[in-house]
């Protein structure tokens, strides 16, 4: 248990000392967790799942995935409804 000492009757600080040695502690995410009884099946579905978007999270990042596109321009004198030459001659 978490004890905390009362200096010159400052209560709000008291208070701060302890709220911040809670979270140190990890006790809110430990209510939080135990809060709702969760399956041992869905335990393994959720990191399952946490693991496999993690593992794309890294794959895209060391793809260079985002350095290529921003890299890209298209060219500036590409108009979106203009025919290549060839089928001009054609018509």
């Amino acid at each position: 248990m978490t004890k905390v000492e009362v200096r010159n009757g400052n209560v709000e600080q008291a208070l701060s000392v302890f709220k911040n040695n809670l979270a140190k502690n990890n006790v809110p995410s430990e209510i939080k967790k135990r809060k709702n009884y969760v399956k041992p099946g869905d335990k393994k579905r959720a990191a399952k799942e946490a693991g496999i978007k993690k593992a794309q999270k890294a794959n895209k990042k060391s793809s260079g995935y985002r350095s290529f596109n921003s890299s890209y321009k298209k060219p500036s004198n590409a108009t979106p409804n203009a025919k290549p030459a060839s089928e001009k001659a054609v018509e």
